[in-house]
């Protein structure tokens, strides 16, 4: 197996810590993942925080807005288990020289500020190197682009978009990285080929099953992101079942 595992929002487990927490990201590397990918979002007083959502409805069940509300605020919101909604700068600290750090930059505003702010705790973390910054938002990555040539950029693309399609966006957008949905690139069997001679890194999200990580792997996908990086490593490592009869 060649494929990295890339613990998706640290981890998403309903028996573990709270997505996109410190604790997450920790038990993801701690367990096995070879680097986690985290959603970045900015409050309104320019704090980078990672929360997948617009507000902390579905993960703390009231109904506080990022981008209207300071850090201060949002961290006095208690998770499950007692956690708190982290800033980009705790998770760079938990995951620095652990494995690669990869941001989903979440545009609701100033995408400048954001990528700004992004780019900020990377290098305070000394952790540039090992990060790739992706977003479905082509604005944003053009904006890293112009303010930090040398970081990884890759483009997200979902479900509604071919796999084909995605690529040629990401070449276009002068993306060294795509990660595309699972449902797509299980569909076409040379894209993964395809992204290599193009340069382009292909990892796929979100992927929880062994056997599609297999067959992933063997397509030739550099990566794929899942809920469970733990659980997916145990299931990697074991031999696949034969076929019955």
């Amino acid at each position: 197996m060649t494929v990295q595992i890339i613990g998706h929002r640290g981890q998403v487990w309903p028996a573990g810590p709270p997505e996109n927490t410190t604790a997450a990201v920790d038990a993801a590397l701690t367990g096995g993942a070879d680097g986690v990918e985290v959603d970045v979002r900015l409050t309104a007083d320019g704090i980078a925080v990672c929360l997948h959502d617009a507000d902390l409805r579905r993960i703390a069940w009231v109904g506080q807005q990022v981008r209207t509300s300071t850090y201060a605020t949002l961290r006095g919101v208690r998770l499950p288990g007692g956690h708190h909604v982290p800033t980009l700068t705790d998770v760079v600290g938990v995951a620095a020289g652990r494995g690669l750090l990869v941001l989903e930059l979440k545009v609701d505003g100033d995408g400048q500020a954001l990528a700004a702010a992004a780019v900020l705790a990377l290098r305070r973390g000394g952790v540039r190197e090992q990060a790739v910054v992706s977003s479905s938002c082509p604005g944003v990555l053009s904006v890293l682009a112009r303010r930090e040539p040398m970081l990884s950029r890759a483009l997200v693309t979902g479900s509604d978009v071919p796999a084909v399609v995605a690529l040629h966006r990401a070449v276009a957008g002068g993306h060294s990285g795509l990660h595309a949905h699972v449902a797509t690139v299980l569909a076409d069997h040379s894209i993964a080929e395809r992204a290599v001679r193009q340069r382009v890194t292909l990892r796929c999200w979100t992927v929880n099953r062994a056997v599609d990580a297999r067959l992933l792997d063997i397509a030739g996908v550099s990566a794929v992101i899942t809920d469970e990086p733990g659980t997916l490593r145990r299931a990697l490592t074991r031999p696949a079942a034969a076929p019955a009869g």
